[in-house]
């Protein structure tokens, strides 16, 4: 995951980035901010833009953004998946 797309959202600043690598799971298109295709700079600035002329718009998905890395991407979130995880895993490995 991009640590600076985190480090943003984590700040409830609205994020537009491509649909590449781990940002789509950063990003909630809409919600947290914007996501265009790869090479496609006319649709960059088409996203940067309406953030820019709707600042309201902007917070709301700023603070979606904050609210959505701590619950998806903090640290105690993630330790928890890996719990879950190997506790899969574990039990899958007894019973098979």
């Amino acid at each position: 995951l991009p640590s600076v797309a985190l480090q943003a959202a984590s700040m409830a600043r609205p994020l537009v980035a491509t649909r590449v690598g781990g940002l789509p799971e950063i990003v909630e298109h809409q919600r947290t901010g914007l996501l265009v295709e790869p090479e496609d700079p006319g649709s960059l600035a088409e996203a940067i833009t309406l953030l820019l002329e709707h600042p309201e718009t902007a917070r709301k998905m700023g603070e979606a953004g904050r609210s959505r890395v701590r619950e998806v991407f903090s640290w105690e979130s993630c330790v928890d998946a890996y719990d879950a995880l190997y506790r899969k895993l574990a039990e899958t490995k007894i019973h098979a």
